[in-house]
Protein backbone atom coordinates (compact mmCIF):
# COMPACT_ATOMS: atom_id res chain seq x y z
CA UNK A 1 0.00 0.00 0.00
CA UNK A 2 2.24 2.57 1.45
CA UNK A 3 4.91 1.82 -1.33
CA UNK A 4 2.59 1.88 -4.17
CA UNK A 5 1.71 5.56 -2.81
CA UNK A 6 5.45 6.70 -2.79
CA UNK A 7 6.15 5.33 -6.58
CA UNK A 8 3.47 6.98 -7.56
CA UNK A 9 4.71 10.17 -6.11
CA UNK A 10 7.79 10.39 -7.33
CA UNK A 11 6.85 9.12 -10.85
CA UNK A 12 4.54 12.26 -10.25
CA UNK A 13 6.95 14.43 -9.53
CA UNK A 14 9.47 13.16 -12.23
CA UNK A 15 7.12 13.61 -15.02
CA UNK A 16 6.33 17.64 -14.02
CA UNK A 17 9.83 17.86 -13.68
CA UNK A 18 10.10 16.50 -17.25
CA UNK A 19 6.93 18.74 -18.15
CA UNK A 20 8.21 21.93 -16.26
CA UNK A 21 12.05 21.19 -18.15
CA UNK A 22 11.02 21.33 -21.52
CA UNK A 23 8.59 24.37 -21.24
CA UNK A 24 10.95 26.09 -19.83
CA UNK A 25 13.77 24.70 -22.81
CA UNK A 26 12.02 28.09 -25.05
CA UNK A 27 12.35 31.55 -23.55
CA UNK A 28 9.91 32.69 -25.89
CA UNK A 29 11.40 36.18 -28.05
CA UNK A 30 10.23 39.86 -27.01
CA UNK A 31 10.89 43.21 -28.15
CA UNK A 32 10.53 46.73 -26.73
CA UNK A 33 8.77 49.18 -28.98
CA UNK A 34 9.21 52.88 -27.39
CA UNK A 35 7.82 55.94 -29.16
CA UNK A 36 8.18 59.21 -28.23
CA UNK A 37 5.77 61.75 -29.35
CA UNK A 38 7.82 64.52 -28.68
CA UNK A 39 10.69 64.06 -30.57
CA UNK A 40 8.85 61.84 -33.10
CA UNK A 41 11.06 58.85 -32.89
CA UNK A 42 10.68 55.13 -32.48
CA UNK A 43 13.08 53.01 -30.95
CA UNK A 44 13.15 49.70 -31.29
CA UNK A 45 15.24 46.97 -28.98
CA UNK A 46 15.58 43.45 -30.48
CA UNK A 47 17.23 40.66 -28.60
CA UNK A 48 20.75 39.92 -29.34
CA UNK A 49 19.68 36.10 -29.44
CA UNK A 50 16.91 36.70 -31.93
CA UNK A 51 19.09 38.37 -34.25
CA UNK A 52 21.41 36.22 -34.10
CA UNK A 53 18.40 33.31 -35.23
CA UNK A 54 17.82 35.03 -38.14
CA UNK A 55 21.35 35.53 -39.13
CA UNK A 56 24.69 34.29 -37.94
CA UNK A 57 26.36 37.64 -37.36
CA UNK A 58 29.48 35.95 -35.56
CA UNK A 59 32.05 36.57 -38.07
CA UNK A 60 35.07 35.21 -36.94
CA UNK A 61 33.42 32.10 -35.20
CA UNK A 62 34.78 32.52 -31.91
CA UNK A 63 30.91 32.26 -30.01
CA UNK A 64 31.06 36.01 -29.10
CA UNK A 65 29.40 38.70 -31.06
CA UNK A 66 31.55 42.04 -31.01
CA UNK A 67 29.95 45.42 -31.41
CA UNK A 68 31.66 45.18 -34.88
CA UNK A 69 30.33 42.24 -36.15
CA UNK A 70 26.73 43.52 -35.15
CA UNK A 71 27.59 46.94 -37.44
CA UNK A 72 28.60 44.16 -40.03
CA UNK A 73 24.94 43.07 -40.05
CA UNK A 74 23.47 46.16 -39.95
CA UNK A 75 22.24 46.60 -43.78
CA UNK A 76 20.54 43.61 -43.38
CA UNK A 77 18.90 43.64 -40.26
CA UNK A 78 17.82 47.22 -41.93
CA UNK A 79 15.82 45.29 -44.56
CA UNK A 80 14.32 42.79 -42.31
CA UNK A 81 13.03 45.52 -40.04
CA UNK A 82 11.63 47.23 -42.49
CA UNK A 83 9.76 44.83 -44.00
CA UNK A 84 8.53 43.58 -40.47
CA UNK A 85 7.64 46.87 -39.57
CA UNK A 86 5.29 49.27 -41.72
CA UNK A 87 3.99 52.48 -40.49
CA UNK A 88 0.85 54.23 -42.27
CA UNK A 89 -1.49 56.83 -42.13
CA UNK A 90 -5.16 55.95 -42.67
CA UNK A 91 -6.26 56.72 -46.39
CA UNK A 92 -3.07 56.59 -47.85
CA UNK A 93 -2.29 53.17 -49.84
CA UNK A 94 1.46 53.73 -49.51
CA UNK A 95 3.89 52.82 -46.31
CA UNK A 96 5.42 55.86 -45.25
CA UNK A 97 8.63 55.51 -45.62
CA UNK A 98 11.09 55.00 -42.67
CA UNK A 99 15.15 55.71 -41.83
CA UNK A 100 16.95 53.34 -38.93
CA UNK A 101 20.16 53.27 -37.31
CA UNK A 102 21.76 50.75 -34.71
CA UNK A 103 22.24 53.22 -32.03
CA UNK A 104 23.82 50.77 -29.25
CA UNK A 105 22.81 47.89 -26.93
CA UNK A 106 21.05 47.56 -24.11
CA UNK A 107 20.82 45.52 -21.19
CA UNK A 108 17.87 43.73 -19.66
CA UNK A 109 17.19 40.95 -17.30
CA UNK A 110 17.38 38.41 -19.79
CA UNK A 111 20.35 39.53 -22.03
CA UNK A 112 21.62 42.35 -24.61
CA UNK A 113 19.28 44.39 -27.01
CA UNK A 114 20.13 45.67 -30.01
CA UNK A 115 19.12 49.69 -30.06
CA UNK A 116 17.53 50.53 -33.11
CA UNK A 117 16.15 54.37 -33.60
CA UNK A 118 13.43 54.53 -36.45
CA UNK A 119 12.13 57.80 -37.85
CA UNK A 120 9.75 58.67 -40.44
CA UNK A 121 8.32 61.99 -41.82
CA UNK A 122 4.78 60.85 -41.08
CA UNK A 123 5.57 60.42 -37.32
CA UNK A 124 5.38 64.93 -37.60
CA UNK A 125 1.41 63.95 -39.12
CA UNK A 126 -0.32 62.12 -36.34
CA UNK A 127 -3.83 61.85 -37.84
CA UNK A 128 -4.69 58.33 -38.70
CA UNK A 129 -1.42 56.86 -37.84
CA UNK A 130 -0.76 53.22 -37.11
CA UNK A 131 2.14 50.93 -36.76
CA UNK A 132 1.79 47.29 -38.15
CA UNK A 133 4.67 45.01 -36.06
CA UNK A 134 5.25 42.04 -37.88
CA UNK A 135 8.54 41.25 -36.67
CA UNK A 136 9.71 37.72 -35.51
CA UNK A 137 6.29 36.19 -35.62
CA UNK A 138 6.81 33.79 -38.35
CA UNK A 139 10.20 32.12 -36.36
CA UNK A 140 8.94 32.45 -33.12
CA UNK A 141 4.74 32.34 -32.37
CA UNK A 142 5.51 33.09 -28.97
CA UNK A 143 7.25 36.52 -30.15
CA UNK A 144 5.60 39.43 -27.96
CA UNK A 145 6.16 43.16 -28.80
CA UNK A 146 5.79 45.35 -25.27
CA UNK A 147 5.65 48.95 -26.43
CA UNK A 148 5.36 52.27 -24.40
CA UNK A 149 3.94 55.39 -26.16
CA UNK A 150 4.38 58.44 -24.23
CA UNK A 151 3.40 62.10 -25.77
CA UNK A 152 5.06 64.61 -22.86
CA UNK A 153 1.49 64.52 -21.11
CA UNK A 154 0.77 60.74 -21.05
CA UNK A 155 1.78 57.55 -22.11
CA UNK A 156 -0.17 54.36 -22.62
CA UNK A 157 2.07 50.81 -22.60
CA UNK A 158 0.57 47.39 -24.41
CA UNK A 159 1.68 43.85 -25.65
CA UNK A 160 2.41 43.33 -29.77
CA UNK A 161 1.61 39.15 -31.03
CA UNK A 162 0.35 37.59 -33.86
CA UNK A 163 -3.42 38.19 -33.46
CA UNK A 164 -2.69 41.93 -31.96
CA UNK A 165 0.02 43.04 -34.18
CA UNK A 166 -1.87 46.55 -35.52
CA UNK A 167 -1.09 49.65 -32.81
CA UNK A 168 -2.39 53.49 -33.11
CA UNK A 169 0.36 56.10 -32.84
CA UNK A 170 -2.26 58.99 -33.46
CA UNK A 171 -3.64 59.47 -29.79
CA UNK A 172 0.48 59.67 -28.80
CA UNK A 173 0.63 62.16 -31.35
CA UNK A 174 -1.88 65.11 -30.78
CA UNK A 175 0.14 66.38 -28.09
CA UNK A 176 2.88 67.33 -30.92
CA UNK A 177 0.26 68.57 -33.31
CA UNK A 178 -1.53 70.86 -30.12
CA UNK A 179 2.10 71.96 -29.63
CA UNK A 180 3.27 73.00 -33.32
CA UNK A 181 -0.25 74.63 -33.75
CA UNK A 182 0.71 76.93 -30.89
Amino acid sequence: GSWRAALIKVIAVLVFALLSNGAWAHKASDSFLYFNGGNQELRLDLALRDMLRLQDMDLDGDGALRWAELQASETAFKGYIKQGLKVQQQGRDKHCPITMRLAGITQYSDGPYASWLIRSPCFAEPSGLSLDYQLLFDRDPLHRALYRLADGESESIGVLSPSQHRLSLDVCLLYTSDAADE
